[in-house]
This record gives C-alpha cells, structure tokens and sequence, in this order.
C-alpha cells in the first residue's frame, strides 16, 4: 500500500467518525422528546421543627426552612444535551447541613433520579427535640443523701456510686445540682454541679461526702475602699467580702473534695486575680487562697470621674529635649534628664497607672518611662520582624498603636502587618496575631490572619480591638487565643453608618474603649465614629466628613486628619493632627479645642490654646493629665 493511499483511507475515515457523531449527537440532543430543557420541582415536608433547618441540593443550592409544613428547592433545570445530562446524571439528592439549635433532624425519600416532566415532592424531613441526663458518681456516704437540679427536681441517692436525675433537660438548659439533706452526720459538697447543657448528656457531677468538712479562705488585698467583691466556691456556695484582709467560706467542704475559688462579682471599677484558688481537700482547712485587686486599665488609662476645664490647661514638656527636638534614641536613668531623652517620631502611647510606653515608630522601639526615667523595652532599633525575642534582640516596623493590660503590652507593628505582644516583666516578644503578608484574612489561629498596617489598638480586658486601617475594617482579637474576627466596617472606602460590615472607614487610625463602646478617630473622614461593641451598630459622634477646624455642638464641627483618641470617664480626647491641636469631645458630640494654637505648628510650653505642637499623634491619660506623643517635635507631652 503506497503512502498516498493510506493517507486518503485515513482522511475518509476520521470524515465518517465525525458524520457519525454528528448524527449521534443530533439524536441525543432530542432524547426528552421536546427539544428544550427538564424543568422539575423538588420539594416535601417538614414536620416537629423548632427553629430553622438549612437543607441542601447536590452539595451546592441551600434552602432555609424555618416554620414546618411544605417546602420546595427553587426551580430546577437538566439541559437536554446528552452530556450535560451525564454530568449532573439527572439527580438529587438532599442533605441537612445546618440543625435547628436543640434539634436533629433527619432526611427520607431525599434522593432519587428525575423523570423528564416529573415534579419530586415526597422528600419528608423531620426533627425531634433532644433531651440529655444530669448524672454523676457520688462517694463516701454513710447513709442517704437528697440532692437537687435547678432548685426543683430531687434525687435520693442510698449508696455510693452512679446516679442519675430522672427529669432530662433539652439541649443549651442550665443545671444546677446542689446538696438539699445530706447524710446524717457527713457533709457533702458538690464539684462540676454547674453549666450548661452542650449537645450531649451530663456525666461529670461528682458528690464528695465525709465524716470531716473543712473551710476555704484566704485573703484580699487591693481592694478599694467602699466597694465589694463577691467571691464563690465551686459554682454554687457565694461570699461577699467588703474589706481587705482574711475570708472564710461559710460551707464546710468535705474532705478529700475539690474546691475552686471564683469571681462572681468584682469591685466596681477593679479587676481581680486569684491565686491557690483551686485544688483538693487533704485533711485541713484552706487558708492560702489570695485574691489581689487593682484598678480597670482600659485603652492604658485608669477610668476616674471626668476633670473640667474651667480654665485653660498648661502644656509642658513631659520627655524630651526642649524646643525643636532633633531626632534621636537617647535613654536616660535619672528624673531631673528626662528631658535629655531623645525620640524620633514618636506616635503611638499608653499607662498603666504608673508607667509610660512609647512607640518610638522612626526607632522601631517600644520604650518606658519610669519613676522619670526613659529606657529602651523592645527593639534593636533597625526595621525587622524577629519573633521570639527578647528585649532588643526583638525588630519591628514601624510600630505605631499601643496598649497594655498591666502585665502585657500589645503593640500594632504596622509595616509587619502584625500585632505583637510584649511581657512587660521581661521585655519578652511574640506575635499575637498576623501571618506578615498583607490581607484582610479572619483565623481561629491568630498567626493565620492577615492584616493591612495596622495602626490603633485598644483592650477591655478580653478583647483586643484594632483600627486595621488599610482594610478600613475594625478588627477583634481574642486576648486569650489571638483568634481574629471583624467587628466593623465592609473594606470598601466610605463614611456609611450602619452594622457590622455593611458601614465603612476611610483609613481609620486611633481607637478606645469605655468597655462597652468603641471610639475611632476615622482619619481621612475627619470624623470620630462610635461602635457597640455588643451589635457592632456604627454612628458618627462627631465630624462632617470634610477637613476643617471648628468647635461646636453635635454635627457641626470639623477636624482635619484626627489620629488618636483616649477616654477618660465621659469625655474623649482627640490630636486632631493636622490642625495640631489637642480636642475634647463629650458623650453628645460637642466639640471644643483643649490645647494647641489652630493651623500653627511649634513647640511652644504655655496654656491653652497659646502652646503649640508639631504633629501631635498620640494621647493617653493617667486619670488626671493627658500624655501626647509630639511628633514631629520628637518629644512627650502633657496637658494638665
């Protein structure tokens, strides 16, 4: 066979393959009878639901159902293209991939094949209740005991071992177990008796009795005058103390029982730790517990009644060279040089009552000024993102926002796109939270988020709360696990009051907390916006939303380039940077100027609006005097 056959062979071939497919595929294409699409309906019933169920179709089209009765998947649609009918083969199938809360539901009939012309509507779902057992293991009894759930519902327990309380509690109920007679001759005490059903049944309850009973106690310290503190014992047995020094529970606790020392209510305006608070009686009395108050550090300053300012306030020199300061990272370990201290560009501060901390940004340090002296914290002083260090083996980038809550500083490393954490102890650095690289990520691992320069940051003790000011987004960062969430604000540019991400920022930069609001200085909307914490809902307090200097009642007046904020009792603080004045702004939004002279830079000590700044950044107070980083004057200020 020559070449040239061969290759005419092969031709007509391939020609009869695609005629034959052709044909093939124009029989295919008809193969519903009609020429178009299968349309179907697929749908059923729900029946016992409490709640809303979140049903799915093929792993992608949900549909909610919150009431029961009929239910139906919008509209479906199979191409009559043969292969197109391959591929999703015509079927169904229907799965349940969120339960109503306290519920299961379950799926029949929910999958299938469709018939052309053929509408699915006998998918049945059902749901049912769930109910979990209180149960436990009791020990040590020489005789019966009764024992109570939720002040209601008794048990009388003859023997040591497993018990059970006959009445079930639906799924997120309270129980409450308590001891209602004990043994003639014993005390009994009850450990775990307190929480919260979760999706499953309560096995934990344990029932110590004995022979012996012994107290717990301690001592306070700390603690304010006029206040008091009410302390408890294994969740149930409660203790207020209205004074320093020792305490005893009045329940006896049963030897060889567990007990564990909480807060139930802290003294107004304090925090409080416990220390030796839990552990195991071991034949005698527990006296060690200690429990040591101190006063609420919110956003680095101590909450106290708001001053006045009847009169104009005197601006000094706080650290510093005087004057036009040149730039510099001089420390110095004496009170009387403080102003021999030199900075460079300092933004970002906070107190805890007693000390500074200072975001030296040009520096790329994190320094203190204590009992006068100004001393280096954290950072080599060249632009890095070592983690795991300590002292200055530690880098940042450009550090700006800065808080503490007394044991830890937390610091909004803005070029690393991080948020650091520092032991004030050791001067010991770690990252908190962000991965480095530039984003706007939320994570349950804090490392895993992202950031876009962060610049403000915020804590009520719980909470970490960040102006991430290139995402135009507010932030939340569990302090606990550097989990990261957003509070407030969609990305996008804009001044829109509303919730959550529906409002927008405009590169939002200074933050505080009065622990149950935030307060933004939104920068390059010349506005100081406020956030519920709790609905994340997003209001202006202040500002028009175009730069300006003004002072005046409620939504009138004009700020231009607000950067950082602090509270103290109900008034806020603002450096109202590019005005390079210091503001107040009350809880109704007027607006009145502290200190600084008006669109005039310098570093004039004086009263009032006769002394001058040059770029004041951040503010921060002890409770009785405002601190402001000057910063193009390379100095610390304060305003009495």
């Amino acid at each position: 066979m020559n070449i040239s056959f061969r290759n005419e062979l092969h031709t007509r071939s391939i020609i009869i393959f695609i005629a034959c497919t052709l044909a093939l595929a124009g029989c295919l294409s008809h193969s519903d009878g009609g020429g178009g699409p299968i349309t179907y309906t697929l749908g059923g019933t729900v029946s016992g639901l409490n709640g809303s169920v979140v049903l799915e179709n093929n792993g992608s089209n949900d549909l909610t159902v919150s009431s029961n009765g009929s239910f139906a998947f919008p509209t479906q649609t199979i191409s009559s293209n043969f292969y197109s009918q391959v591929a999703n083969s015509g079927t169904y199938s229907i799965t349940i991939i969120s339960q109503p809360a306290g519920q299961t539901c379950a799926v029949s009939n929910g999958s299938g094949t469709v018939s052309s012309g053929s509408n699915i509507s006998n998918v049945s779902v059902t749901c049912s209740t769930n109910y979990y057992s209180i149960s436990g293991t009791a020990s040590g009894l020489n005789g019966a005991v009764v024992l109570q759930n939720n002040s209601g519902d008794n048990l009388t327990v003859s023997a040591s071992g497993a018990f059970t309380f006959p009445t079930q509690l639906t799924d997120s109920s309270a129980y409450s177990v308590t001891v209602l007679t004990p043994p003639t001759g014993e005390i009994c005490s009850v450990s775990s008796g307190v929480g919260t059903v979760s999706g499953g049944n309560v096995t934990t309850v344990m029932v110590v009795c004995s022979t012996n009973g012994y107290t717990i106690g301690g001592t306070v310290s700390g603690m304010n005058a006029s206040t008091s503190l009410v302390l408890q014992d294994n969740n149930v047995d409660n203790l207020n103390v209205s004074a320093n020094g020792a305490f005893t529970f009045a329940t006896p606790v049963a030897d060889t029982s567990p007990y564990s020392v909480s807060l139930f209510s802290k003294p107004s305006g304090q925090n409080c730790s416990i220390t030796n608070g839990s552990g195991t009686l071991a034949g005698a009395n527990v006296t060690d517990v200690a429990v040591a108050c101190k006063n609420i550090i919110i956003a680095g300053c101590i909450q106290s009644p708001a001053f006045s300012l009847a009169n104009p306030v005197p601006v000094s020199t706080f650290a510093g060279a005087a004057g036009l300061a040149p730039p510099g990272s001089t420390d110095t370990t004496s009170p009387t040089s403080m102003i021999t201290a030199s900075f460079r560009n300092p933004s970002g501060i906070t107190t805890d009552g007693s000390n500074f901390y200072i975001s030296d940004t040009g520096n790329n340090k994190i320094r203190m000024i204590s009992s006068g002296s100004v001393s280096t914290l954290a950072g080599s002083g060249s632009a890095g993102s070592a983690d795991n260090a300590t002292g200055t083996s530690a880098t940042f980038d450009n550090p700006n926002g800065i808080t503490t809550d007394g044991t830890n500083l937390y610091v909004a490393d803005t070029l690393n796109n991080k948020i650091r954490q520092i032991v004030i102890a050791t001067g010991a650095v770690t990252t908190l939270a962000g991965s480095g690289s530039a984003g706007s990520a939320d994570n349950t691992v804090g490392t895993s988020a992202t950031f876009n320069h962060p610049s403000g940051i915020t804590n009520d003790g719980n909470s970490l709360y960040v102006a991430d000011t290139n995402n135009n987004k507010i932030r939340v960062i569990s302090m606990a696990t550097g989990a990261v969430s957003t509070l407030a604000g969609s990305g996008s540019t804009g001044n829109t009051n509303n919730t959550g991400t529906l409002a927008t920022f405009n590169l939002p930069w200074g933050i505080t907390t009065d622990g149950t609001n935030l307060y933004l200085a939104d920068t390059y909307n010349h506005m100081i916006r406020k956030i519920v914490i709790s609905s994340a809902v997003v209001t202006t307090l202040a500002g028009q939303g175009s730069a300006g200097y003004v002072d005046s009642a409620s939504g009138t007046p004009k700020f231009d380039l607000p950067h950082s904020i602090t509270i103290n009792g109900t008034n806020l603080y603002v450096t109202d940077t590019a005005n390079q004045l210091i503001r107040m702004v009350t809880s109704s939004g007027t607006v009145t100027t502290l200190a600084g002279t008006a669109g005039s830079s310098g570093s004039t000590d004086s009263t009032g609006t006769t002394a001058s700044f040059y770029g004041p950044t951040g503010i921060t107070t002890d409770g009785y005097h405002l601190y402001v980083t000057d910063t193009q004057n390379n100095k610390i200020r304060q305003v009495n």
